[in-house]
């Protein structure tokens, strides 16, 4: 499948309807557009979403750095930033603008599974 954005100015997401995708295809889809910001959802639709603006910038930089933080001082956990994506039980692969996850439950994963997107 070829990607061509006419429109990369606009704010809106761009939702595409490709045929099913296992999570390593859509891993290898992702991959070959590294400029891009790709989610998936539980019904399948790829959505690219559109960069953030200053001002969100700033508000996720601040909201990461207060998490990272935290997480250094509680040591229960490691703490991620939004270009972390994650893969979902329901199918969806979603990044979040700041995320935590325990690591009794990051050590369940194989070194592989860590290199991907997580499944979590």
């Amino acid at each position: 499948m070829q990607l061509l954005l006419n429109d990369v100015e606009s704010q809106a997401p761009v939702i595409l309807h490709p045929p099913p995708m296992t999570d390593d295809e859509f891993y290898d889809f992702c991959q070959l557009y590294p400029d891009f910001r790709i989610e998936r959802t539980a019904a399948g639709e790829v959505v690219i979403m559109p960069g953030t603006g200053g001002e969100t910038g700033k508000r996720n930089a601040e909201l990461t750095r207060q998490l990272g933080n935290w997480t250094i001082e509680d040591r229960r956990g490691e703490a991620f930033d939004s270009s972390t994506e994650f893969m979902l039980h329901s199918g969806a692969a979603m990044s979040p603008d700041a995320s935590w996850i325990d690591t009794r439950r990051l050590a369940c994963l194989a070194r592989e599974q860590k290199r991907n997107f997580t499944r979590i």
